[in-house]
């Protein structure tokens, strides 16, 4: 009686060379889908299409009255997000806090939850807040270039961009923030 050892093992031993070649297959088109995918950018000067990709969260949208819109993209269970959260108060409570701008809360997974202190603290400096929704959450990043968060960004009411910081902010980064605004102020 023959052994049908030989014919097992060249059965195994072409399985791991289609599997090889299937890999390497696979891992050619994962290249060209990676190299082919195209993020905008955040850059100073280009266009934010914050309002094409969200909603506001209140069943009354209204235009916003002010130039400069400070949009603070987050997202609750994000604990750089948690530890920026100061640094996005001290802003909105200074004292330099120019009158022609607001504030733009964009959850990006979830709800403002337990940023709700944060509209109060706002709306108690007379600061005005939005919270927007993010209508599509895997194509928000794709379209926006917000790929990752907490991101700090000031638009204009073309929503061009003039300041961004995506990451936790510095206090270096918070005087910048309010040089940008005050410098821009006085072009005006």
């Amino acid at each position: 009686m023959k052994s049908r050892y030989p014919y097992i093992a060249i059965v195994i031993i072409a399985c791991c060379w289609v599997s090889l070649v299937a890999n390497w297959w696979v891992r050619g088109l994962t290249s060209e889908v990676l190299a082919s995918r195209r993020y905008p950018q955040l850059l100073y000067g280009t266009r934010l299409p914050i309002s094409c990709e969200t909603t506001t969260a209140d069943a009354r949208p209204q235009a916003s009255q002010r130039h400069w819109h400070l949009v603070l993209a987050f997202a609750d269970d994000c604990p750089y997000c948690r530890r920026n959260r100061a640094n996005w108060e001290r802003l909105i409570t200074a004292p330099s806090w120019p009158g022609d701008a607001d504030v733009w809360l964009i959850p990006v997974s979830g709800s403002v939850g337990s940023y709700r202190s944060f509209v109060t603290l706002a709306q108690e400096h007379s600061v005005p807040v939005r919270v927007l929704r993010v209508r599509d959450r895997w194509l928000f990043p794709l379209r926006t270039g917000i790929i990752g968060v907490p991101a700090t960004v000031i638009i204009d009411d073309s929503q061009q961009i003039h300041f961004v910081r995506v990451g936790e902010m510095s206090g270096a980064d918070s005087t910048a923030f309010m040089e940008v605004l005050h410098s821009e102020a006085k072009l005006r």
